[in-house]
């Protein structure tokens, strides 16, 4: 997966190019981006990260990351399941505000 990016600046021309995702930083390197995830769990309700990287088709580590930041943002909230060791996410009134933000900057 390639994303198109400005790589000029500090003084040098600026030029557009094709980059692989894996390349970028942050958000920009997972095949999700914090918007694909906002609404994700919007459209589900909660999601658990079994659920997260089958539908997004990202390793585990990598979805837990990508949940992790968010949790620490205060845009998701985290739920122990009470019959198993599991943690559920569900976003927050403040991801539902970002997420509206979000979508009106895309």
């Amino acid at each position: 997966m390639c994303r198109t990016v400005d790589v000029g600046g500090n003084g040098r021309e600026a030029g557009i190019t094709a980059v692989p995702a894996a390349l970028l930083n942050d958000w920009e390197g997972l095949p999700m981006d914090k918007i694909d995830l906002l609404e994700y769990l919007t459209d589900h309700g909660s999601a658990g990260l079994t659920e997260v990287t089958t539908a997004f088709d990202v390793s585990g580590p990598a979805a837990g990351m990508a949940l992790l930041r968010l949790l620490r943002q205060g845009l998701v909230a985290r739920y122990l399941d009470p019959d198993r060791p599991l943690y559920w996410y569900a976003l927050t009134p403040k991801g539902r505000a970002r997420l509206n933000h979000l979508q009106q900057i895309d």
